[in-house]
């Protein structure tokens, strides 16, 4: 294995300047460490199949081609950086940081290379094991992944249409009972709790958005689903969920988006039909601002929530031309508009969201609330994203999101 050009570059301008022998050495190994991290891994001419270092080919078989991963906790991908990332939206050098946080069950007396049951008989006893790092590898791929074909995973994973199926449904199943209830459809009031609530409150005083208490903005957000036709097209089902304003079927979605960049809480899905004050009222928001976290700070929202008192700030109705009511309503849509801004980063980094779902088959909700979570934990690991560099606030730790 040889030098890169730029170590090599570096080790001859230290030779140059003099430095002393153990720097110019720990450049040499550190770029040798990061060739052997990035290298493609190949088979041994000797090898029976088993990438992994497993004990037979049935576990390789078990556990996928050697297109990622590797034993225990160690991530060593044959994917470079960028090509990792892109699949699986989260760094290499971060994946085994994540999968930790999340505390996936383990099967008791499993080895590590199989202990994520993702198949289970009548009596709820698991039948089917596969490891955490594949399991979710599985996950986050699928929600990368524009459409319903899972021909495209089969190909790359090397595996049955079947099989990751199960897997994702598993990992699926156990995010949206394990978190979304705590993180996602309730606003966490351990986590944001009143200090944290309070520096939200600053940053957007620092920011020019001079408002007593706010803290964040709501909005309701359309996520389409297919057109239910269990009932036939023209049944009472198809019409719960059609939206007259959107021209299309689809579920309500309440977001409360914060200045660093969190979606802290995206309660629903309601039925289509229904307008962003009545989703309000169903999700009991009220509940938030008078005896739960939100207690004695506000929100800005659109026009939509004109009935909710001083809880919910929001633009002025009809303003004359010129105005203060008016200059004020172009001021703060600026700042309203980080919401449709998350929303846009949610679609784009889990593309599953973009192909319309069946209400009968499947449950477009569940998908659309473990992205949400995803895309949490996605920008705690990186420490911003666009709305947090917009205020200049960086997002919670991961550890302390998942307390």
């Amino acid at each position: 294995m040889h030098l890169t050009s730029l170590a090599a570059f570096k080790v001859a301008l230290c030779i140059a300047h003099g430095l002393p022998v153990p720097f110019i050495v720990k450049i040499i190994l550190d770029d040798l460490a990061d060739q052997a991290l990035n290298a493609p891994r190949r088979l041994p001419w000797f090898s029976t199949g088993n990438a992994l270092g497993f004990n037979c080919p049935r576990e390789y078989q078990h556990y996928g081609w050697p297109y990622y991963g590797a034993a225990q906790s160690g991530i060593r991908p044959s994917l470079s950086r960028e090509e990792f990332r892109s699949h699986f939206l989260f760094p290499s050098i971060v994946f085994a940081e994540v999968l930790a946080a999340l505390r996936f069950p383990r099967s008791p007396g499993r080895p590590p290379n199989k202990d994520f049951a993702y198949m289970h008989d009548a009596n709820g006893v698991p039948i089917r094991w596969v490891s955490q790092e594949t399991a979710f590898l599985v996950f986050l791929k699928r929600m990368r992944t524009r459409g319903s074909v899972v021909i495209q995973l089969q190909a790359f994973f090397g595996r049955s249409i079947g099989w990751i199926s199960q897997v994702y449904n598993a990992v699926l199943e156990f995010i949206c009972s394990r978190w979304v209830p705590q993180k996602i459809q309730n606003l966490d009031g351990r986590v944001f709790d009143y200090w944290r609530l309070k520096d939200y409150e600053k940053c957007l005083r620092r920011n020019g958005l001079n408002l007593p208490g706010c803290v964040g903005f709501v909005d309701g957000t359309f996520h389409k689903i297919n057109r239910p036709g269990k009932d036939g097209n023209n049944g009472e089902l198809q019409g719960l969920f059609y939206n007259g304003s959107k021209k299309d079927h689809g579920l309500i979605f309440e977001m409360i988006t914060t200045p660093d960049g969190l979606i802290v809480r995206a309660n629903g899905g309601h039925a289509g039909r229904h307008h962003d004050v009545y989703v309000a009222r169903e999700s009991d928001l009220l509940g938030e601002f008078e005896t739960r976290a939100l207690k004695n700070f506000r929100l800005f929202g659109d026009k939509a929530y004109q009935g909710f008192g001083d809880k919910i700030l929001h633009p002025y109705l009809a303003p004359q031309a010129g105005s203060y009511e008016a200059w004020f309503n172009k001021y703060t849509s600026g700042y309203r508009i980080e919401v449709e801004h998350n929303i846009g980063n949610l679609y784009m980094q889990c593309a599953v969201l973009q192909n319309e779902m069946n209400i009968e088959t499947q449950l477009p909700e569940c998908w659309f609330q473990a992205s949400v979570f995803i895309h949490n934990v996605h920008t705690c690991v990186m420490h911003s994203n666009q709305t947090a560099i917009r205020f200049g606030m960086p997002p919670l730790s991961l550890a302390r999101y998942l307390s």
